[in-house]
């Protein structure tokens, strides 16, 4: 079983999610032949989009792209599920987020940076599918 992804593949599940900030991926985008023979990753539903920024942004409900699901489908890792979730880009709700400064009580009672838990808990829902 693997344990632990190639770095060449983590880097490029980590960029997906970059990809997809203001629009949904279409049937046009193109996933590297590496990523179609080890990940099931259907574009249209895998891109997961969230809320980022303070209240303005909340009360128009206004989203972003932030995260892209796969699945495995080699033997070695066809259990296996990965989340790949973007970090910050140049652009005001973002920015907004990290400002969000302070901690709250994450997962476990451990402590989170107040943006990322506000930001992460818009894009639960999808996870829970």
């Amino acid at each position: 079983m693997q344990k632990q992804l190639p770095p060449k593949i983590a880097a490029e599940l980590a960029a997906l999610p970059y990809q997809y900030i203001k629009s949904k991926p279409t049937k046009n985008s193109r996933l590297s032949p590496l990523l179609k023979k080890q990940f099931e990753i259907s574009l249209s539903e895998s891109a997961i989009k969230g809320t980022s920024g303070g209240l303005p942004f909340q009360l128009f409900n206004k989203t972003y792209g932030f995260a892209i699901t796969a699945r495995g489908k080699l033997e070695s890792n066809k259990d296996h599920h990965v989340i790949a979730i973007r970090g910050t880009k140049v652009m005001v709700p973002d920015w907004m987020t990290n400002l969000n400064i302070g901690f709250v009580s994450g997962p476990n009672n451990k402590d989170v940076h107040a943006g990322f838990m506000k930001a992460f808990n818009s894009l639960k829902p999808a996870f829970e599918k």
